[in-house]
């Protein structure tokens, strides 16, 4: 009788290409898996809603004066009032003046939601 040779392996190899292996082999390191399809709906609503703040930044911005806008530049990268009224040889009240205009014309409840605004318009 010959004998059987094993030394060549006749099992199906993994087909790399199907979804299923990928998922398999993607949760065995432990990461999450998306489906291509899913993938693309994430994207487009990611940069259709980042895309959509910034319009919305920049519209909010149009509307205010220029020493508003400049107000507006330097809290949003972080400046305090007293910092603020010295860039701008101002006194501190009237920085705090203009930020509570600006709260209130933008719409923003505190100046971190301002400072977000002015970021979305690239102003900083």
């Amino acid at each position: 009788m010959a004998a059987l040779d094993t030394s060549t392996n006749t099992s199906p190899q993994p087909n790399n290409k199907h979804p299923d292996h990928q998922q398999r082999r993607t949760r065995s390191t432990g990461a999450a898996y998306l489906s291509p399809r899913v993938t693309s709906r994430v994207i487009t609503r990611l940069a259709a809603g980042r895309l959509g703040a910034e319009a919305g930044g920049r519209e909010k911005v149009s509307a205010l004066t220029d020493r508003e806008r400049e107000v507006l530049t330097l809290f949003g990268k972080g400046l305090s009032n007293a910092e603020i009224a010295d860039r701008l040889y101002l006194v501190e009240g009237t920085v705090k003046a203009h930020v509570s205009t600006l709260l209130t014309r933008l719409g923003a409840r505190n100046r971190v939601q301002a400072a977000i605004v002015a970021h979305q318009a690239d102003l900083v």
